[in-house]
């Protein structure tokens, strides 16, 4: 059984709030006008959605799944749905430099044949299609260059790559809410979670991961972003017979994104 490590309470018109761990027979006592319901956060993330069948069973005290949205399939079993998405989090992996690698005239002020080490391959990828001087190593200690969220002791400069040069994953930096599509109170108490803006922009990016299944492209990662108010823009990289590419697209409405992608493809 997953360790019960967030336990949510609020009423239905009210604000929710996080409360420390509670035994799961305790989630299952209501108050009056309250509904109260845990989130199951299992050792490795990728047990989160083996547990979601416990939203399923009657008998269990679970009635809402909170994971990341990268682990939720994109296409759903109809048992289940996606009924609220929090704001986003800043998600992008950074590059943290030592001074010794320090270059302010080359790109990402990284110095030439920098060490580097990172355990994200797409990142790393994405990277050496723009800096193929960097040298890959197999532990921190040996590097002057990291790349992941973190800043390492000993890294002092912090460089975030644009996402036309290098894009997060898919869904990256969102937490969604899994529940029964019958469970109107639970959902109801969940739209107090919910973030449109959020929402429009994590469809694009899963609408354009179900496009990229039908080809034979590898899709490397995928952003929507509203860099300023009225304009959506989409970033994807993808990998085709070796070769990485980069799209971006703008549209004043997110829903017309895709479109604007397929003509590039």
């Amino acid at each position: 059984m997953p360790n019960l490590e967030y336990a949510w309470t609020g009423s239905l018109g009210g604000q929710i709030s996080a409360l420390s761990s509670i035994d799961s027979h305790e989630s299952t006592r209501l108050a009056e006008g309250k509904c109260q319901y845990v989130s199951t956060s299992p050792a490795e993330n990728e047990n989160l959605w083996s547990a979601r069948h416990r939203v399923l069973d009657p008998d269990d005290p679970i009635r809402a799944l909170r994971l990341p949205l990268s682990l939720v399939p994109l296409d759903l079993d109809e048992a289940l749905v996606i009924t609220a998405l929090e704001a986003r989090s800043e998600h992008r992996a950074r590059l943290h430099i030592k001074p010794a690698a320090l270059d302010a005239s080359r790109p990402w002020q990284v110095t030439n044949s920098a060490a580097i080490y990172t355990r994200l391959d797409a990142y790393y990828d994405q990277l050496q299609a723009v800096r193929s001087d960097l040298q890959r190593v197999a532990s921190l200690s040996e590097a002057t260059v990291y790349a992941g969220k973190d800043k390492p002791e000993g890294f002092t400069e912090t460089i975030i790559p644009s996402t036309a040069e290098v894009c997060p994953p898919t869904s990256c930096g969102i937490m969604a809410w899994i529940t029964a599509p019958s469970d109107s109170s639970m959902r109801r108490l969940l739209l107090a979670l919910h973030d449109a803006d959020t929402a429009a922009r994590s469809n694009v990016e899963r609408q354009t991961a179900q496009l990229y299944q039908h080809l034979a492209t590898e899709l490397l990662g995928c952003h929507c972003s509203v860099p300023r108010p009225g304009v959506y823009m989409l970033d994807v990289a993808s990998r085709s017979d070796g070769i990485i590419s980069h799209h971006r697209v703008r549209h004043s409405t997110a829903s017309t994104l895709l479109g604007e992608l397929r003509l590039l493809m």
